[in-house]
């Protein structure tokens, strides 16, 4: 922890990525319910959700090329900036023009994807080997951070100041994460100069994964956490009203645990996190997540269930940000940019499939048969992973083995 302490360009990236993740989350609440209240569709409220997952997925070749042909700095600093510009349109012209509006927020929505992979290739390019999957956690629990306290800003801000004023504090927010990436001292050297074709570039990183049993494992483990995600999306509002019959006050109550247990799961992951992981640790991180999940649709207590619940969202961030660290420590340096561009691409497009999955289970059997669904994946991915790591070469599955002696570090 004290390298990561002295690293200038991590604390700026760990500070970037709090407080551009706090305005988007903010802008997003506030977004989607502006829009609701103007058609009165919840599929047109979630529409504003889903830019963040369909952009990256439907320019993914323009995403892997940007990621190899820029140089960190200038590939974050500037998708930063032009978000700022593209916020404060938004602001202005969704009264107005909502359809300029509306282009301006899939240009926001792209931007910042370019942002996520930027943060992954800088860190991997900036910082020793033996502590990059400590700082991606890190950062990445200040992604959480940040979405947590978004939440929290909404919570107090909309309803109460206009969303132009919104719009404005997340063009602040953009602005400041900018500044802090500009002074970050990130590496101004370009991958490849010349401009690849993304299809290139995608497949590239494909065949890079499927050549590495660990890192392909990485990426499965990773990938594996969209179902915990899509659930809990569809789960806080069936599991308050449906399986436990509260009203909109049950449902804003589960959000604060929630909330609160992003928050933890935060935190947890980014002091505990280690650039390896044994078969045992991740079917753990896989399961438990799962069986919490059915014990919170299964009892009829509020307190028993919502806290079960919030135990849930906890061990599956932890999950998520130890499997994000995992995937870029074991990325080989020469094609982090690729990799990154991958994933970032990979996680929506997945996500999104998840979503749309489970959701039509949960509606046909409820949410104690989604669970147990989710259990079952879960199951099957602990045997692909475990498979992958017996795959590996003698020395690397000895590297993947030691758990404590990784948490002592």
């Amino acid at each position: 922890m004290s390298t990561l302490m002295r690293s200038r360009p991590f604390i700026l990236l760990w500070t970037s990525t709090l407080v551009s993740s706090s305005g988007t989350v903010l802008t997003i609440l506030a977004l989607s319910i502006a829009v609701y209240e103007r058609t009165g569709l919840n599929l047109a409220a979630s529409a504003v959700s889903a830019t963040q997952w369909l952009m990256p997925v439907l320019l993914a070749p323009l995403l892997a090329s940007l990621c190899v042909r820029f140089a960190p700095r200038h590939l974050v600093v500037a998708a930063e900036g032009v978000s700022a510009v593209a916020a404060l349109g938004i602001g202005l012209l969704v009264g107005p023009a909502p359809l300029v509006a509306g282009g301006l927020l899939l240009v926001r929505s792209f931007l910042d994807a370019v942002t996520r992979s930027g943060t992954p290739i800088a860190l991997k390019r900036t910082l020793p080997e033996d502590v990059v999957a400590r700082g991606v956690a890190h950062c990445e629990a200040a992604r959480l951070y940040g979405a947590a306290i978004g939440a929290l800003a909404g919570t107090l801000l909309l309803g109460t100041v206009p969303l132009t004023t919104i719009m404005l504090i997340n063009t602040g927010t953009l602005l400041v994460s900018a500044v802090v990436l500009a002074c970050a001292r990130l590496p101004r050297e370009r991958h490849n100069p010349v401009a690849p074709r993304g299809r290139d570039v995608l497949a590239g990183a494909l065949a890079t994964v499927r050549a590495n049993p660990l890192l392909l494992r990485a990426f499965v483990l990773l990938a594996a956490t969209t179902a915990p995600q899509a659930l809990h999306n569809i789960g806080r509002t069936a599991l308050s009203i449906e399986h436990l019959g509260l009203d909109s006050a049950g449902v804003a109550a589960l959000a604060i645990v929630t909330t609160v247990a992003l928050g933890v799961g935060a935190l947890l992951a980014s002091v505990s996190s280690r650039p390896t992981l044994s078969a045992a640790a991740a079917w753990v991180l896989l399961v438990a997540p799962a069986a919490l999940l059915i014990v919170a649709s299964i009892v009829t207590g509020v307190t028993a269930s919502f806290a079960t619940y919030g135990l849930f969202v906890v061990l599956f961030e932890v999950g998520f940000v130890w499997f994000s660290a995992l995937l870029v420590h074991r990325a080989p340096l020469a094609a982090i940019e690729e990799i990154a561009a991958l994933r970032t691409v990979v996680l929506p497009g997945v996500l999104c499939v998840a979503l749309v999955g489970f959701g039509l289970l949960v509606d046909v059997v409820g949410l104690l048969g989604g669970a147990l669904a989710y259990l079952g994946c879960a199951a099957v991915i602990g045997v692909a992973q475990q498979r992958l790591l017996a795959r590996a070469p003698g020395d690397a599955r000895k590297e993947a083995a030691p758990v404590a002696r990784d948490s002592a570090e």
